[in-house]
C-alpha cells in the first residue's frame, strides 16, 4: 500500500510528533552559532557582531557582584522545596513588583509561580489556558520565539495582527469572529509591553481597551512585562513621570470603578515577568507568573515539577531582590547603561541615514532597510539579511521572523555587545549598503 501523497516521511529514532521541532525555535540561530567562535572584541575588530539576541549583558558584573555577597546557605537548599518557587523568593518578587511597576493590587506571595525562564512559564501557562487548535491573538510585530512557545508542545495557533489603536474593540471582535468561524476560537490575547521588537510602550488607554475586551469576552489577557524596568526614556515629552504601568494595576482600576467584578479580573488577567532582561541574568533561567486564578494554580502544580529552579539560585535571588536600596540603585544604573548604548547606536544610525523607530525601553531598535531590498518581497528581505550577514558579519533579526507588516525591517539588539561594536556594525552596514568608503 503506497503512502499518502502528503504524508511526512518518518524519521527513525523519534516520534512523529517531534518532526515539527526539527526546524528549530528561531530561523536565524544558525548564523548566531556560526559567529560564536569569532566575535567582535577590541583585539578582534573584524569579528562578528551579533545584534540578534535580546539579552542585556551591560549590567552582568554589577548583578554578579551582588549575588556573590550571598556566601552562606541554609541546609534546606539541598532538599526538595515548593514546586512553584520558594516562599522566600515569592515574597521577594511580591515586594519588588509592588514597589516598582505594580502599584496595585497588593501581590500575595502564594499567587506566584516561579519556573525555569519565561519560555517555560508560557509553555505551561498556555497549556492550561487553551486547548489544541485554539487561537492566541498577538499584536505584531512581536518576539520571534512566541510562535515556538505556543506551537512546539501546546499546538496552539498564534494570530499576528496589527493593532488599530483607534478602534480596538471592533478590531478584536472581527478577529474573534473570524477565528470562531474557522473552528479556531480565541482563548487568549498575549501582549509584550514594553514591546519587543519596537522598544515602545503601549499607552495606558490602549492596554485598558484590550483588557476590557478580554474581560467582556472572557478571553485570557497575558501581559508579558519582562522589560518593565528597562525603561530609559520617556515615551514623549508629555509622558507621565512613571512611563510604564502594569496591566495588573490597570485591571484593578477597572474593579475600583465598578466595571468588572474582582473575581473576573482574577480569573482572566495574568502577569509574566522574569530575571532575564531587567536584571541581566538570562542564564539563571528564572521566570514567573502572577495570577489569582486558583484553578490555574492547581493545574500548574502538576506541571511545575518539570521546570523548577534550584533552591540554591532561589535563595541567592531572594536575598538580592529583598535589598530595597540595591535594587533601586541597580534599576537606575541599568537604565543609564541602556540609554548610553541606545544613544551611541541611534546617533550612528542617523549619520548613516538609516531610519528607525524611536525606542523608550528594552534593548532593541527597529530599523528600516527597505530602501535596499533587491525586490520588495519577503524573499528580497531574506537576500538582504544574508547580504548583511555574509558581507558585514553583522547578524540582525529579520522582520519576517517578527511578523512585520512589510519586508525590509530588522530588529537590532543593542545590549549584547559594547557600544563600540554597535558603531562598528552600523559603519559596516553603511559601507556595504550605502557604498560609502
Amino acid at each position: 500500500m503506497s503512502a499518502p501523497i502528503n504524508a511526512v516521511p518518518h524519521v527513525e529514532g523519534v516520534a512523529m510528533r517531534s518532526h515539527k521541532l526539527f526546524k528549530g525555535p528561531l530561523p536565524y540561530i544558525g548564523a548566531f552559532i556560526k559567529a560564536m567562535p569569532d566575535l567582535w572584541a577590541p583585539e578582534n575588530p573584524a569579528g562578528w557582531v551579533p545584534l540578534v539576541v535580546a539579552e542585556n549583558k551591560l549590567g552582568n558584573e554589577i548583578m554578579l557582584n551582588r549575588m556573590n555577597q550571598v556566601t552562606s546557605f541554609p541546609t534546606w537548599v539541598m532538599n526538595y522545596g515548593g514546586f512553584k518557587g520558594t516562599f522566600q523568593l515569592q515574597t521577594a518578587f511580591a515586594g519588588l513588583l509592588n514597589r516598582t511597576f505594580v502599584k496595585q493590587p497588593v501581590l500575595e506571595p502564594d499567587n506566584f509561580c516561579i519556573l525555569s525562564g519565561c519560555s517555560g512559564i508560557l509553555d505551561n501557562l498556555f497549556y492550561c489556558l487553551a486547548d489544541e487548535g485554539e487561537s492566541v491573538l498577538i499584536p505584531a510585530p512581536y518576539y520571534p520565539a512566541f510562535d515556538n512557545d505556543l506551537e512546539a508542545k501546546d499546538n496552539l495557533i498564534p494570530v499576528p495582527f496589527f493593532l488599530n489603536e483607534s478602534d480596538i474593540a471592533n478590531q478584536l471582535d472581527t478577529l474573534a469572529a473570524e477565528k470562531q468561524s474557522e473552528g479556531k476560537p480565541v482563548r487568549t490575547l498575549l501582549l509584550t509591553n514594553p514591546n519587543n521588537p519596537l522598544g515602545t510602550i503601549y499607552s495606558e488607554g490602549t492596554v485598558l481597551e484590550m483588557v476590557r475586551w478580554c474581560l467582556k469576552n472572557k478571553v485570557h489577557y497575558v501581559s508579558d512585562e519582562i522589560y518593565a524596568l528597562s525603561v530609559y526614556k520617556k515615551q514623549s515629552e508629555d509622558s507621565d513621570a512613571s512611563p510604564f504601568t502594569s496591566a495588573l494595576t490597570l485591571a484593578q482600576d477597572l474593579v475600583s470603578k465598578g466595571e468588572f467584578p474582582q473575581e473576573q479580573v482574577d480569573l482572566y488577567v495574568h502577569l509574566v515577568y522574569g530575571m532575564s532582561k531587567d536584571w541581566c541574568a538570562s542564564g539563571l533561567r528564572v521566570g514567573l507568573l502572577y495570577t489569582r486564578n486558583q484553578p490555574l494554580h492547581q493545574a500548574l502544580m502538576s506541571l511545575a515539577g518539570f521546570s523548577g529552579i534550584s533552591n540554591h539560585t532561589q535563595h541567592i535571588l531572594a536575598d538580592v531582590l529583598s535589598d530595597e536600596q540595591w535594587t533601586a540603585d541597580f534599576i537606575n544604573q541599568n537604565s543609564k547603561l541602556l540609554e548610553i548604548s541606545y544613544e551611541a547606536l541611534t546617533e550612528k544610525l542617523r549619520s548613516a541615514g538609516i531610519p528607525f523607530t524611536p525606542a523608550a525601553a528594552g534593548m532593541f531598535v527597529w530599523i528600516d532597510l527597505s530602501a535596499y531590498l533587491p525586490e520588495d518581497t519577503w524573499e528580497g528581505e531574506a537576500k538582504l539579511w544574508e547580504r548583511v550577514c555574509e558581507k558585514c558579519k553583522v547578524i540582525l533579526t529579520p522582520g519576517s521572523a517578527c511578523h512585520a507588516a512589510a519586508p525590509g525591517f530588522f530588529r537590532l539588539c543593542f545590549a549584547w555587545v559594547p557600544k563600540e561594536a554597535l558603531v562598528d556594525a552600523v559603519d559596516r552596514i553603511e559601507k556595504e549598503l550605502l557604498k560609502k568608503e
